[in-house]
């Protein structure tokens, strides 16, 4: 919609999507409601603080991720090794 103000396009999108998770939305959406509403100086430090959000956010979930990683590799070979059994 052409008269649509941006931050109101922003956080359709962001509500919209079907990849990120409620806390990356959620961040999203505060960096689309910040923007415009000081001045660029202002902007830059919004956009720092958010940064910050997202990379602790990353760090959480890439540890979540080599954690899950782990348990599926183990898995695998468990059960592999309950079919070569099944198998003989």
């Amino acid at each position: 919609n052409s008269g649509e103000k941006f931050a109101n396009a922003w956080e359709n999108a962001i509500k919209n999507d079907t990849v990120l998770g409620e806390e990356e939305k959620s961040i999203l959406i505060c960096v689309g409601n910040s923007i415009g509403r000081s001045n660029t100086d202002g902007q830059l430090s919004m956009l720092s603080v958010h940064r910050q959000s997202i990379e602790k956010l990353y760090e959480n979930i890439s540890r979540e991720n080599l954690g899950k990683g782990k348990l599926y590799r183990s898995l695998g070979v468990l059960a592999g090794v309950f079919i070569s059994v099944m198998i003989v």
